[in-house]
């Protein structure tokens, strides 16, 4: 947490939108995550 009590987290978030446009398009460009890990991903972790 930050002095204000804003969890770090809403930071890091702020800047991979700010660097990348979407948290998507950091994990493919910058972890080498593919369409389909992504589509995997999505299938175990969302509802």
């Amino acid at each position: 947490m930050t002095k204000d009590g804003i969890p770090y987290i809403y930071f890091t978030f702020d800047q991979i939108e700010k660097d990348y446009g979407s948290v998507e398009a950091y994990l493919v460009r910058e972890l080498g995550v593919s369409t389909t890990d992504l589509q995997r991903l999505r299938s175990l972790y969302l509802i």
